[in-house]
């Protein structure tokens, strides 16, 4: 646990200058998860906060699964998104670790796209603070 916090606080100490980095990746079949997963990379790209990066191996990664949650229901209006928000690094553990961080199923509307991508940008937001505070109570005061 100790190296898993070490290879965080190196990460994130680093990103506190510059955008964090966060690699989107996705197998999605259908339209809808095609549009989401457009959209999350549009408001990544427009996000002081984010870098896109183009491959695994940096910080944050995020995968994305869609499927049609019922064959009955027409492909163009809704899918059903796996959501795993991953931490990736170099521990003395692991030469590649990823440390799992969170998932959820999103069902997305097509007229929720741009919605649910924020809210899931908004989502990571959240997890990189929490892991800074996780990081700075681990951390002794300086004197």
């Amino acid at each position: 646990m100790k190296s898993v916090l070490i290879t965080l606080f190196l990460a994130l100490s680093v990103s506190q200058v510059a955008a964090q980095k966060v690699y989107v990746t996705s197998s999605a079949n259908d339209i809808i998860g095609q549009r989401f997963t457009f959209a999350l990379k549009e408001a990544v790209r427009k996000s002081a906060t984010w870098s896109l990066v183009p491959t695994s191996g940096t910080d944050f990664r995020v995968e994305l699964v869609s499927i049609n949650p019922d064959s009955g229901i027409d492909t163009q209006h809704q899918t059903a998104i796996s959501v795993t928000i991953e931490f990736e690094g170099v521990s003395q553990d692991c030469k590649m670790c990823r440390w799992p961080l969170d998932h959820e199923i999103y069902i997305v509307g097509s007229e929720k796209v741009d919605e649910m991508s924020g809210t899931l940008l908004a989502k990571l937001d959240q997890i990189s603070g929490d892991i800074k505070q996780v990081i700075a109570a681990a951390t002794p005061a300086k004197p």
